[in-house]
């Protein structure tokens, strides 16, 4: 039997929504800092210390980019045999298990979460060959419809692997 795609997605920005408003409140300060030290002229006018101002600067900006590339460059999808995680920006990690290793699944909505439809899923496996026996499926829509999608798909797999019983 071939496996079919069933569903596949990437994460929802949204969810770091708060570490960008962090970060960004953090650049303001840092502006707001670097604007007082030049017109008061502690720091001095040398090149080194326009430069260490600029790094300063642009450090925030840096922290901002790499939650968005790491965010973005992740990806999930089920199919009808198997759930794959890709994740990485530039060293590809791609984490699949098997549906019938597939023990429980949690679906968590935060208000912060919920209010866009998003949600968060956790797959608990008992699967030996994978890294960690949770894998995290974070800010994805329709959650509810996706754990159930997984769920029937879980108990379909054990069914073709002779691992339920049926009456």
């Amino acid at each position: 039997m071939t496996a079919h795609s069933l569903w596949r997605s990437k994460p929802s920005q949204w969810a770091n929504t708060s570490y960008y408003i962090t970060w960004l409140l953090i650049e303001l300060l840092i502006i707001a800092l670097l604007s007082y030290v030049r017109h008061t002229g502690s720091m001095g006018a040398s090149p080194l210390s326009r430069y260490a101002q600029f790094a300063v600067f642009l450090l925030p900006l840096v922290f901002i980019i790499i939650r968005w590339l790491d965010t973005a460059c992740r990806s999930y999808e089920l199919t009808t045999e198997r759930f794959i995680k890709i994740s990485g920006v530039f060293n590809k990690v791609v984490e699949e298990v098997e549906l019938y290793y597939v023990r429980d699944t949690l679906c968590m909505q935060p208000f912060s979460h919920r209010i866009m439809g998003l949600g968060n899923l956790i797959l608990y496996t008992t699967d030996i060959h994978v890294t960690e026996r949770e894998i995290f499926i974070h800010a994805i829509r329709h959650p509810m419809e996706i754990n159930d999608l997984i769920r029937n798909q879980m108990e379909e797999a054990k069914k073709n692997r002779g691992m339920i019983m049926t009456y």
